[in-house]
């Protein structure tokens, strides 16, 4: 665990308060968890980050669950997030959560109320995905299928009373091989 950054508390008023993070990470074994950026206003805190995720693969499974797992191995993330809390009436406004694996990404804006004891939320995301980078991760167990095309879609998720989920998916260029069984 690493973390360097400059505090500026700017005469302890918290709306000029800032943090700027300059290496936050966190590495077990080969996995690794890093990120920078800017926290400012810390009273109702404007947040501006952006990482990396690496080493996710059966290995670092193993570590937890003392289980063999097929081989995979996840490229390295690169995430992104922009948000704006409002500490006074405990609801956050995400401009951007952002996670990518080179052409695939999932993308999401939205808002939080945590005032109540239940949470409610609503997002809307967007979503790209390659068959072809989804066959590297787990190469072994995907390769004979030969996963081709790509899943894009626009989602709303929202959680009020009930988890609530619209919105559209479609593949392009899809091709897949399958085995004959004897």
């Amino acid at each position: 665990f690493k973390i360097e950054s400059k505090i500026n508390l700017a005469s302890l008023e918290m709306s000029k308060a800032k943090a700027d993070i300059t290496d936050f990470s966190i590495t077990y074994d080969k996995f690794a968890l890093s990120f920078s950026g800017l926290i400012a206003d810390f009273s109702n805190p404007q947040v501006n980050l952006s990482g990396t995720l690496s080493g996710i693969d059966n290995n670092l499974i193993k570590h937890f669950t003392n289980e063999e797992t097929t081989p995979f191995s996840v490229p390295l993330i690169n995430m992104i997030l922009s948000a704006k809390l409002n500490l006074e009436n405990s609801t956050a406004d995400i401009s951007q959560a952002k996670a990518s694996v080179g052409n695939s990404f999932i993308k999401t804006r939205g808002q939080a109320d945590f005032s109540k004891a239940d949470m409610t939320y609503s997002a809307d995301t967007d979503l790209s995905i390659s068959l072809d980078e989804v066959s590297s991760i787990a190469k072994e167990t995907l390769d004979a299928f030969n996963l081709k095309g790509t899943i894009t879609g626009k989602l709303n998720l929202s959680q009020k009373k009930d988890f609530n989920v619209k919105g559209n998916v479609s593949v392009k260029n899809l091709a897949a091989k399958f085995m004959k069984q004897d």
